[in-house]
């Protein structure tokens, strides 16, 4: 069963955030709304998946509105990602529209204090962000919050989650940057120590808030053959240039050495069924190099973060080499049957047949997780 599927309408935005992974050098692409129509009345034989919708940001696709009519129109509920550009524009005809298929707007923070947020995100953006909240929270409409831990943010998470309960958010997920050119340039990619660190400080946060605090996919997982929502194919990513993708995060990775590996069929030339058994086989082929990886002793330690390792694996981080110190390029091999250590873990998986048989340790942030947090929450 498809629990959801995340949509790139546009790579269109108006911030240049400095940690954003996207290649802008691409130029601008829409998703054609035909492509979009066509996509929703096959999702009727899906059971009508709900819909992350996302971008760049997507209220500046061309034809916005009536995107949102036509997903309304096919039965489907959907979740928002904005930076609340237009907000108070479009508010008052999405909820009229949308009614109960609207099931929330999300945001994002990066920190509990202006300058610092639009230091990240640039100018004006923490106050267009506070105004949107505050709309939501005047009309009883559901939003959540999303934070990227940088290394800017990363002793601010305490303050962030504060001020997330305050304004009543129905969920805060704290989430790691993914590897780019822009965030290492900037001097915001966290080095595994320091995901530990964070993740070690969101679960204590977790315990101190009533807020739900979770932690995006991308943590550290000691299992290495984790799957996530993606790659157990429970939610698809269709990008803006109606490609049926692996992951929303591998989608215009800036700096790729392999862009566009992570596009599997397109949508103008195939059905979602044809797509779908072609992303199959790819998560198939995916999967049987990774456990040869495994035996072969190529895996390391860093490939425990699983967002990290699909961007290796699909050919997204070769810029690293300009980075010859990063502690990103980690040589110590995981041993097949091995048990490798991890902070707080007490109980991590090992190769070979009674591998099935161990219990397993639930990462930080597993709690709780809703079926669609992928879907660019």
């Amino acid at each position: 069963m498809i629990e959801g599927i995340g949509i790139e309408l546009t790579t269109r935005c108006d911030r240049s955030c400095r940690h954003c992974m996207q290649d802008r050098e691409q130029g601008p692409r829409d998703l054609p709304r035909e492509v979009l129509r066509h996509l929703l009345q096959q999702l009727k034989g899906y059971g009508r998946p709900h819909l992350g919708i996302t971008g760049g940001e997507p209220t500046m696709h061309p034809e916005f509105t009536g995107v949102i009519e036509d997903i309304v129109a096919a039965g489907c509920s959907y979740h928002l990602v904005t930076n609340g550009h237009r907000f108070g524009e479009l508010f008052n005809h999405l909820v009229r529209c949308s009614g109960e298929q609207l099931a929330r707007f999300c945001f994002s923070l990066e920190s509990a204090d202006e300058a610092s947020h639009d230091a990240v995100r640039g100018s004006g953006s923490f106050r267009q962000v506070l105004g949107a909240v505050s709309v939501c929270a005047a009309r009883n409409v559901p939003f959540t919050v999303q934070t990227v831990v940088t290394t800017r943010s990363l002793p601010e998470l305490e303050a962030v989650a504060s001020l997330c309960a305050k304004l009543g958010a129905a969920r805060l997920f704290f989430a790691h940057p993914l590897h780019s050119p822009q965030p290492a340039k900037e001097g915001l990619l966290t080095s595994p120590a320091q995901r530990l660190e964070a993740e070690r400080e969101i679960a204590r946060l977790g315990d101190m808030f009533r807020l739900d605090i979770q932690l995006a996919v991308g943590h550290f997982c000691p299992y290495p053959f984790y799957q996530c929502s993606f790659l157990s194919m429970r939610q698809l990513f269709v990008n803006a240039d109606g490609e049926l993708c692996i992951c929303c995060q591998l989608s215009r990775c800036a700096g790729a050495e392999a862009p566009g590996s992570e596009a599997v069929a397109s949508l103008e030339e195939s059905s979602l069924a044809q797509a779908h058994r072609k992303l199959a086989s790819t998560i198939a082929r995916f999967t049987k190099d990774k456990l040869q990886a495994y035996e072969e002793g190529a895996l390391n330690k860093v490939d425990l973060f699983p967002c990290f390792y699909c961007q290796k694996y699909f050919g997204k981080v070769g810029w690293l080499q300009r980075y010859p110190d990063s502690p990103w390029h980690e040589a110590e091999p995981l041993r097949p049957a091995a048990t490798v250590a991890g902070p707080g873990s007490t109980l991590i998986a090992t190769a070979g047949p009674a591998a099935a048989a161990e219990p397993q340790r639930v990462a930080p942030g597993e709690r709780g997780r809703s079926p669609d947090d992928s879907v660019a929450e």
